[in-house]
């Protein structure tokens, strides 16, 4: 039995409806190592100074400014401070101290005087410039002060983020932890790495979708390969929902007389919409199974990651508590006739020099997204847009 898809949501309305779905949202543990990325659960509040004493910004002589009165003036060299020393040396009337970046300073200095204005002559060393108290000093807590609040909650890790958590010396930190599942269904697809037989494709989807959600911050869980066989499919959808936070399913989604995923969401769950007014990317399926929001998106590559930018991207942002950020626009010649048809298309453009080249190989070309800078948007009401127009395009990245 084929389903015709022939009352088709708009992009706006499925977003309205994956809008609605509940998503839960764990938090696990994690090393700075595997930080890099992820969302913060908590909020960092220091419990050190940073730095947690008085250091030298240059290498050169820490000094009492008040002994060196005019430039010309000499003091008795006493001892030398290298980064990482433990003890704490005192400084006395007259004396001076030689001193590497980093290094603590000692008592009773206040300032740091670069080597390159200094000289060195019988175990004394002469400065030749102006001296100001706390010059070349980094005091205690500049950086940051004990109970400073930090990082918030919500906070994306980047590596200057994570560097403040190795600088509070946390090693372990808590994220938020949202799993998204993916299956990919067709008895045409083949594992990459294997060889490929007659009539037969790699699957591409597993990974472009698992790249796309770790960027969004989640954690992607591929179950593999099941071919058109709805019951091993059924399984591994309900294996799938009691493990993840989001499922994501790619193929079986269309009216082919083979075509099944509708009917086992039907069966184990509940459909929200079939059938996306959007190209590229009209066999769409949004519902929920066990309460966890499933997707069926299409087999087609280019159509089934733009799906996935365009609106299940929300969904897991809104599972992380993330906001989406502002895409750049700018205005470009578009170069190419262009013929759509009676759906919302966003359609893939190359840009060069103010120029928008369409790279546009149908959904099913894997190559058009890789091409592509950004998009256009022709409204379903408009069947052409003629080369020389000025049109505005949509970068997918900034």
């Amino acid at each position: 039995m084929r389903k015709i898809l022939n009352h088709l949501t708009s992009l706006d309305e499925a977003r309205q409806i994956l809008a609605s779905l509940p998503v839960n949202c764990g938090v696990e543990h994690v090393s700075l190592v595997h930080a890099d990325g992820r969302i913060l659960a908590e909020k960092i509040v220091s419990d050190i100074n940073v730095p947690s004493f008085a250091k030298a910004l240059k290498d050169g002589y820490a000094i009492r400014a008040k002994d060196v009165p005019t430039q010309g003036t000499c003091l008795l060299l006493k001892a030398y401070v290298p980064a990482g020393r433990g003890d704490i040396l005192s400084l006395g009337k007259g004396e001076a101290v030689e001193i590497s970046t980093g290094a603590p300073i000692p008592q009773e200095s206040d300032s740091v005087v670069m080597v390159e204005d200094t000289t060195l002559a019988d175990g004394k060393v002469c400065i030749h410039s102006d001296v100001r108290q706390g010059q070349h000093i980094l005091a205690a807590g500049t950086d940051i002060s004990r109970d400073e609040t930090v990082l918030e909650a919500g906070q994306m890790l980047s590596p200057a983020k994570i560097g403040i958590l190795a600088a509070l010396g946390i090693n372990n930190t808590i994220v938020k932890k949202l799993k998204v599942g993916i299956i990919s269904t067709g008895n045409e697809l083949t594992e990459p790495g294997n060889p490929l037989g007659r009539g037969r494709i790699y699957d591409a989807n597993s990974y472009t979708l698992s790249t796309a959600i770790r960027r969004l911050s989640a954690t992607p869980v591929a179950y593999g390969i099941v071919g058109d066989e709805p019951e091993k499919a059924r399984s591994l959808l309900l294996k799938a929902v009691s493990e993840c936070d989001i499922v994501l399913t790619t193929g079986s989604t269309s009216a082919g007389s083979d075509d099944f995923m509708y009917r086992l969401m039907e069966e184990e769950g509940q459909i929200r919409m079939h059938g996306l007014k959007f190209k590229p990317g009209k066999p769409v399926i949004i519902g929920s199974v066990r309460n966890i929001p499933v997707i069926g998106l299409p087999g087609n590559p280019t159509a089934s990651l733009m799906v996935f930018n365009e609106i299940v991207s929300s969904l897991v942002r809104k599972g992380l508590g993330i906001t989406a950020p502002a895409r750049q626009r700018i205005k470009a010649t578009l170069m190419d006739d262009v013929y759509s048809d009676n759906r919302l298309e966003y359609h893939c453009v190359e840009v060069i020099d103010d120029c928008a080249y369409s790279v546009d190989k149908t959904s099913a070309s894997i190559t058009t997204l890789a091409k592509a800078d950004g998009y256009i948007v022709i409204e379903p009401q408009i069947s052409f847009v003629k080369a020389g127009n000025e049109v505005e395009v949509t970068f997918f990245e900034n």
